[in-house]
């Protein structure tokens, strides 16, 4: 499925312009058609937002490579298709395990049965 890819359909679900998506939303991470993108920029809360975050418009066009890969190893289009593949690296926080009393208690479990 190409939806929300650079030059696929639109991610916007109800979006019946056909034309390809070629601006890239750097809040959602997806591509959008040029109407849709201008329709969400525009919006006064996400310009205000993507000017605090981004320092630009939430929607660009062209191809976007994430700046945390930018001079680093980037494939061609050849090796690995449209877009290039970019792989991310998240590291995931330890296991906490709790003794005794869940400080996060079930309500379907709060009351004994008899």
């Amino acid at each position: 499925m190409d939806k929300g890819q650079f030059n696929g359909t639109c991610n916007l679900s109800r979006c019946t312009t056909g034309k390809p998506a070629t601006w890239y939303n750097h809040g959602s991470l997806n591509y959008y058609c040029e109407e849709c993108a201008k329709m969400l920029s525009s919006d006064p809360v996400n310009a205000a937002d993507a000017q605090r975050l981004f320092g630009h418009a939430l929607c660009t066009e062209g191809q976007h490579i994430p700046e945390d890969v930018k001079g680093g190893e980037v494939f061609s289009q050849e090796q690995f298709g449209n877009p290039p593949l970019i792989l991310e690296r998240y590291t995931l926080p330890p296991i906490q395990v709790f003794k005794g009393n869940n400080p996060w208690p079930s309500p379907h479990h709060s009351k004994k049965r008899k």
